[in-house]
């Protein structure tokens, strides 16, 4: 056999391969395209999965009604696109009864009611409170600086490059081992 072989996919099969890559492409530019398939029903889930790679404040109310979704398979990327994107880890079980969940997601729609629309979230700041993790830090301290470097970098807002430069500590010293190809 010669030349090029193809396979027959269904093109549900093809758009949703193609939501997920611009996930893995931090594809930011697309944030508004990716919001836009959260009600489309053959890419939802991937689109949302997508989101928390490259969303941002706009795909987090969209995030919060897809917590509502009638698949548990959404319910369930959209609960890790928030919790990537605002740094939050409110509980929510995607499999847990609708009056179950439908409280949970009260919890998370209430805190993002607080949120100022041009100022990170206080609670993301707060999690950059305490000693900083350099030169070293323990798993917990380490964990609570990246989620909360990932929240302002998702997340933006007045003073969130500030808190993310103070955050990457001193210059190196100018030694010169520390002076490499330039």
């Amino acid at each position: 056999m010669t030349g090029v072989q193809t396979c027959a996919l269904p093109i549900s099969v093809v758009r949703a391969g193609a939501a997920e890559a611009l996930g893995f492409l931090r594809a930011y530019d697309a944030e508004a395209a990716l919001v836009a398939r959260l009600d489309d029903p053959e890419v939802r889930r991937q689109a949302a999965i997508a989101l928390a790679w490259c969303g941002g404040r706009q795909a987090v109310g969209p995030l919060l009604a897809s917590l509502d979704d009638e698949d548990w398979f959404v319910r369930q990327a959209a609960w890790v696109a928030l919790t990537n994107l605002t740094g939050m880890e409110f509980p929510f079980d995607s499999h847990a009864s609708p009056p179950a969940r439908a409280q949970q997601a009260k919890a998370w729609r209430d805190w993002w009611a607080t949120v100022p629309p041009d100022s990170p979230p206080t609670e993301v700041l707060d999690l950059l409170a305490g000693p900083k993790p350099w030169p070293a830090a323990d798993g917990d301290t380490a964990w609570r600086y990246e989620r909360a470097c990932r929240a302002l970098g998702a997340l933006g807002g007045r003073g969130a490059t500030e808190a993310i430069l103070e955050l990457m500590g001193p210059s190196p010293p100018s030694t010169p081992e520390f002076q490499l190809a330039v």
